[in-house]
């Protein structure tokens, strides 16, 4: 299983690549909505982990851009906003899980496993789902 990890802050992300990798997982990561574009366009994802606030747009554009194409793949959104009405915006837009930071590592672990204990049908570009066009 393959995730895409986006966030800008690199330490963080490092942590989280680390993190999904001691648990099995194969993880790359993004500092950007462009970064993250070009990532889903090279190759399908499993599950995406995006941080909400980036230094070129927001993690929820990714998101909305992945679910206009028909992609079901898993998204955690995380951000720092303990804002209901946010989280609530998050949900409507695709999210499947929605952590206010900071999280407990174990809670995300959790959660990408029981997001990948059912795969769906257009989860990953490569795997009969729908990616990111060159367009």
């Amino acid at each position: 299983m393959r995730l895409l990890i986006v966030e800008d802050d690199t330490d963080v992300r490092d942590l989280l690549i680390e993190l999904c990798e001691d648990e099995g997982y194969d993880a790359d990561g993004a500092g950007s909505v462009a970064e993250a574009t070009a990532a889903l366009r090279a190759r399908p994802y499993d599950l995406l982990i995006l941080d909400l606030w980036l230094p070129d747009g927001s993690g929820s554009a990714v998101l909305r851009q992945l679910r206009e194409v028909g992609s079901a793949v898993p998204a955690v959104v995380c951000s720092g906003w303990p804002d209901a009405v946010l989280r609530t915006r998050m949900f409507e837009a695709g999210a499947d899980a929605v952590l206010e930071k900071p999280f407990s590592c174990t809670e995300l672990i959790a959660r990408i496993h029981a997001l990948l204990r059912h795969p769906r049908p257009g989860a990953a570009a490569g795997r009969g789902g729908v990616g990111l066009s060159a367009d």
